[in-house]
């Protein structure tokens, strides 16, 4: 398999990225406010404790954004807030971190940032906290310092303080995706995009008539999946999917599906 484009986006991926689809300046101040107390997480060490045990942090709990007293209107007011606490329990350190809103978040507060920890990693029996994140659903993904996949989690609803509790890292591992041509059209390109930090497109040229089937063996962790015809129009594509077990990848011309087990 042979990567196109696979340069690490270095050690430094930058606190917080940028907000997506803002609906008012509203938005755009409590987004503003989010990202900048992320940063002031990474510069502070109150936010981290040697030990679970001995407690994260002894700073007041985020306080929620609103008017008390009313409705609060979703046109004008911005979200409320909580704290997202992530706690290793796992054999890996967590050096990249990514709060990633979910195809099921709210409309008008999609947010998306990432947190470098690759300096001080968050070690394993410590924890790490994440304040004033806007109450919505979120994909949550933990990362080694080789860019691995520690832990995924998708459709995280986060309604009041959260705790994400890491037992187990996935680090390392891979497993089987069977890909499966439904479509009437010859395979001869398929497009298997590892995301998260430090990663690009993988491009594996092959010849898969309709009705067979390809094995690969991909690194756990989130993909977006395509394919291409001989005459190199894509189709068959399979966003934003969870690879932590063997699947089975459907390609159909009007898009692909992703299914546990493998045939």
């Amino acid at each position: 398999m042979n990567a196109v484009n696979n340069p690490a986006e270095g050690p430094d991926v930058g606190l917080a990225r940028s907000l997506r689809r803002p609906s008012s300046l509203l938005w755009l101040a409590a987004a503003a406010a989010v990202l900048s107390l992320a940063m002031a997480c990474r510069g502070s060490t109150s936010v981290r404790s040697p030990t679970v045990e001995e407690g994260v942090t002894d700073a007041p709990p985020a306080t929620p954004l609103g008017h008390p007293g009313r409705t609060p209107d979703r046109a004008t007011d911005p979200p409320p807030m909580v704290r997202l606490r992530l706690v290793n329990r796992s054999d890996s350190a967590v050096c990249y971190v990514i709060v990633d809103a979910s195809f099921h978040a709210s409309a008008g507060s999609d947010i998306w940032y990432s947190v470098d920890t690759a300096g001080s990693p968050i070690a394993s029996g410590s924890a790490y906290d994440f304040y004033a994140t806007p109450v919505d659903t979120y994909n949550l993904h933990a990362q080694d310092c080789d860019y691995r996949t520690i832990d995924l989690r998708q459709e995280v609803r986060l309604e009041a303080d959260y705790d994400w509790v890491i037992e187990e890292s996935r680090a390392g591992e891979s497993v089987d995706v069977v890909l499966v041509n439904g479509s009437p059209l010859e395979i001869c390109t398929v497009y298997l995009s590892r995301t998260g930090i430090g990663y690009s497109t993988d491009e594996v040229s092959t010849s898969l008539p309709p009705g067979s089937s390809q094995t690969f063996e991909l690194p756990v962790g989130p993909y977006d999946l395509w394919v291409a015809d001989c005459g190199h129009d894509e189709f068959g594509t399979t966003f934003g999917v969870e690879v932590m077990e063997c699947a089975t990848w459907t390609v159909k011309e009007a898009g692909g599906e992703l299914a546990a087990g493998c045939e």
